[in-house]
């Protein structure tokens, strides 16, 4: 019995302490949100609180694009969606209207209807200006009158972008890609892009078996790419050169 009694009363202790504990943690029935980004590492998701983006690597005629922020509620599905509301703080290099020209759009978050998981998405431009800066915005998760999710985990409703338009020579240029293109610069580099629209070119081999393109690819991107080129020349006056000065070719 007097065993009995020791039990019960060790579980009305553990009972009374987690109650408690219980009154000291704040919670609420209202779901609310935050930003949920992760990358892997070691096989391991890791959160990550800030990402950037380059236009660099893609077509010209590419002049905006979207950025669309992992986003995830702590409560219970809806069968609607629900949105919620990021507000630019802190220092940004980046103002959405300078010289009357726009550098991004901050979008409603949305938590599709029966879904926990959604994101945030971030309209970003293309312009002249961030060829030679990069621009940096910060948002913060807010509560928000009219919206259907309040801010959830306090360290994680903040989370940074950042953009530009600056092309970087690919690191395999000089060792196997100049044999198909040859000589870099970054106008040529830009031309391979709008043509090919590929802007990585990893070159399959017994050496590199998770190559993407075969030999024989890369042959053909070249023929796709003098041909282009002289089509190029045959309608514009002079004919494509670089940022140097020199006539574009290719071998």
């Amino acid at each position: 019995m007097k065993a009995i009694f020791y039990i019960g009363g060790c579980l009305a202790a553990l009972m009374l302490t987690a109650c408690e504990e219980n009154e000291r943690l704040p919670f609420s029935s209202e779901p609310s949100v935050y930003f949920n980004e992760q990358i892997t590492v070691n096989g391991q998701p890791q959160e990550i609180f800030e990402r950037g983006y380059s236009f660099a690597g893609q077509s010209s005629s590419v002049l905006q694009d979207t950025v669309w922020l992992a986003s995830k509620v702590i409560g219970y599905t809806a069968d609607t969606d629900r949105r919620f509301k990021a507000i630019v703080v802190g220092d940004s290099s980046a103002v959405p209207v300078r010289d009357d020209t726009v550098y991004y759009e901050v979008l409603d978050g949305i938590i599709p209807a029966g879904e926990v998981n959604g994101y945030l998405p971030l309209l970003i431009y293309r312009t002249a200006w961030i060829q030679d800066t990069t621009l940096q915005v910060t948002l913060k998760i807010v509560d928000t009158e009219g919206y259907d999710l309040r801010a959830g985990t306090p360290g994680n409703l903040s989370f940074t972008v950042y953009w530009s338009d600056r092309l970087v020579k690919p690191a395999n240029w000089d060792a196997s890609l100049s044999f198909f293109f040859g000589t870099y610069s970054t106008t040529k580099y830009q031309f391979v892009i709008d043509v090919l629209g590929v802007a990585e070119f990893t070159i399959y081999s017994r050496f590199n078996p998770t190559g993407e393109f075969t030999t024989g690819d890369m042959y053909d991107f070249r023929s796709r790419l003098k041909e282009a080129l002289q089509a190029y020349n045959d309608t514009h006056e002079p004919d494509m050169t670089d940022e140097t000065g020199a006539l574009v070719t290719f071998p």
